[in-house]
């Protein structure tokens, strides 16, 4: 049954798409970015502000590729 129930939430993620977890450690507040590929909306709006100290949790669909790879790695 464990088995069953942890394939089951990680082919969820898988479909759902990627989860981020971001942490300000600065003492001042940032901007974070995000853009979306050509035909995908931008994840979190387009961008979102986090105050010093905060953090957030935030995903990009599946349809979303992150920068720096390779196709296929």
């Amino acid at each position: 049954m464990g088995i069953t129930v942890y394939l089951v939430v990680c082919l969820l993620g898988a479909a759902l798409g990627k989860q981020f977890q971001f942490h300000n450690n600065l003492g001042q507040t940032i901007w974070v970015g995000s853009l979306g590929n050509a035909g995908v909306a931008a994840p979190n709006n387009g961008g979102f502000q986090l105050n010093a100290g905060a953090a957030h949790q935030g995903g990009a669909p599946a349809a979303n590729k992150a920068p720096g790879r390779r196709p296929g790695s």
